[in-house]
């Protein structure tokens, strides 16, 4: 369970962790190394919730009586994480659990491709994009991603994540926005896909309706017009604007309507490596022959 805990943790509480700048993925690669050597009380999800009251209160007195060790060497980082495995029903039953009624997730439009049965999420991936999306330095690396520059302290963040076609760039996008954290991190997510000849007002029409929930006014009758209006809708708003399948940088500017102040973020998806001069850059590459052999062996 420990193992997992970037991966149940609810979103508020996950949120609360890198506020306080500590990664889940790196909470859970600690204590799930540590823990064990000091403490050893067995817990299940599936119990009731006075077994669950009981056995945390268990856990909380072997924590305030276990002798002071010395910690042992933690394992290797990258070596962890492919060994963890996949988290067990129980785990994944506490990570679908309703958050507080008093925090509500930003809605995922329609226009973000659903994930298929078959997907599997790649995690390393995953977590350096979050975290590069959240504004903060990313923490995982592996042969299979890869962040330069480092990510701005304010403003609209950028981030791009890039590799051949067919290699799991826009659904790993896709799972972004899904992810609860990201949900409760901004207050809107808006999708548009580009391709090699981009129509600049279709999409902003589209954006229009993913931000406010209404057609662009009958004003503005062109691109640089709904552009106005866009960024006049999103002023002060928290907004995850992703462009997938871009070709080129001048296709950007002209759908870029978030808020430079208001902690909004950028994700750009491309085949082009180095597309976005200063944004942060996560390479997507061809799985590894075991993590190939992995998915294989789970389909």
């Amino acid at each position: 369970m420990m193992a997992h805990l970037d991966t149940f943790l609810p979103g508020d509480a996950a949120l609360t962790l890198r506020t306080l700048g500590v990664s889940p993925l790196d909470a859970a690669y600690k204590l799930s190394s540590v823990l064990p050597n000091i403490i050893s009380v067995p817990l299940s999800m599936n119990q009731s919730r006075g077994v669950l009251t009981a056995t945390v209160k268990d856990i909380v007195d072997a924590m305030d009586s276990a002798q002071r060790v010395v910690r042992p060497p933690l394992p290797d980082r990258d070596a962890w994480l492919a060994g963890r495995g996949e988290p067990q029903p129980e785990h994944v039953l506490a990570a679908t659990r309703p958050p507080p009624a008093a925090l509500t997730p930003a809605t995922i439009p329609e226009e973000v491709p659903a994930l298929p049965t078959c997907f599997r999420p790649r995690h390393q991936l995953n977590e350096a994009l979050k975290q590069s999306v959240i504004n903060r330095q990313a923490t995982a690396s592996s042969v299979i991603t890869t962040v330069t520059a480092p990510p701005r302290s304010k403003g609209a963040h950028t981030t791009t994540t890039s590799g051949m076609g067919g290699v799991g760039k826009t659904l790993s996008a896709a799972a972004l926005c899904r992810d609860p954290e990201i949900g409760f991190a901004f207050e809107s997510i808006c999708w548009v896909s580009l391709g090699q000849e981009p129509e600049p007002f279709q999409l902003l029409k589209s954006l229009h309706v993913q931000l406010v929930g209404a057609s662009l006014p009958d004003s503005a009758s062109e691109a640089r017009l709904a552009l106005e209006a866009l960024l006049a809708a999103a002023k002060g708003r928290r907004v995850l604007l992703v462009l997938d399948d871009v070709w080129s940088a001048e296709h950007a500017p002209p759908l870029s309507f978030v808020d430079t102040d208001a902690g909004s973020a950028i994700v750009v998806t491309t085949r082009m490596r180095d597309l976005m001069p200063g944004a942060a850059e996560i390479q997507c590459d061809v799985l590894s022959q075991p993590e190939a052999l992995k998915v294989l062996l789970s389909a």
